[in-house]
């Protein structure tokens, strides 16, 4: 493979009324902006639990109420990245007019944190009593991974990855929870994590070009 052969493995941009990867960076957008306003005050705890989302241990009572008074006050940013996490498509438009290796991908930091953001409002939900929609919004995090599988990078696989092993954490502890969930709900989260059996190949030969 040559570097001309690069352009021939990039996924087509779909319409953008179908490509949910700018709603999902604006959520991101706005999560930091919401952050970085917080530290000028002195900081904000609930602020933190977006970022701890990823620790498996138990929450307190106290950690669970802050986390949904957390969630509450960020519903624009969540349902922001829900928004996002719908559409058949999930696109970073990217800039392939010189060196391979200085492409720019600021996509992929913003699909990790909506992950793990829409994982800790999977872990209130649950706690609620709401198992079928935390399973919705795991199913959201594996999606957004699922879209990024046609990227010709190693590093956009990886992070594929990263957040299909988030919403699985996601499941074990809504699961956890002991509360009812339907089979329908589980099996077509189930599907969404069901992975390509050529996973990975795409972005190896993404590699070779470099």
């Amino acid at each position: 493979l040559g570097p001309l052969d690069f352009q021939s493995l990039l996924p087509p941009m779909p319409l953008g009324d179908e490509n949910g990867c700018l709603e999902l960076m604006r959520a991101h957008e706005l999560l930091r902006a919401r952050k970085t306003r917080a530290s000028a005050k002195g900081g904000d705890p609930d602020e933190k639990l977006f970022y701890l989302s990823s620790t498996s241990r138990p929450w307190s009572p106290e950690e669970a109420q802050a986390a949904r008074k957390a969630l509450e006050k960020a519903g624009y940013i969540l349902a922001l990245a829900r928004l996002g996490a719908d559409q058949p498509h999930i696109r970073h438009q990217l800039q392939v007019d010189g060196m391979l290796l200085d492409v720019r991908l600021p996509h992929l930091t913003s699909l990790k944190a909506m992950g793990d953001m829409l994982k800790a409002a999977a872990r209130v939900e649950a706690g609620d009593g709401q198992t079928d929609r935390a399973l919705e919004d795991l199913g959201r995090v594996a999606r957004i991974g699922q879209r990024l599988e046609k990227e010709p990078f190693l590093i956009s696989c990886l992070v594929s990855l990263a957040l299909r092993n988030i919403a699985c954490q996601g499941i074990d502890e809504a699961l956890e929870e002991g509360a009812q969930t339907s089979p329908g709900a589980c099996a077509k989260l189930v599907e969404t994590l069901r992975m390509d059996k050529d996973l990975g190949h795409r972005a190896f030969l993404g590699e070779r070009c470099m």
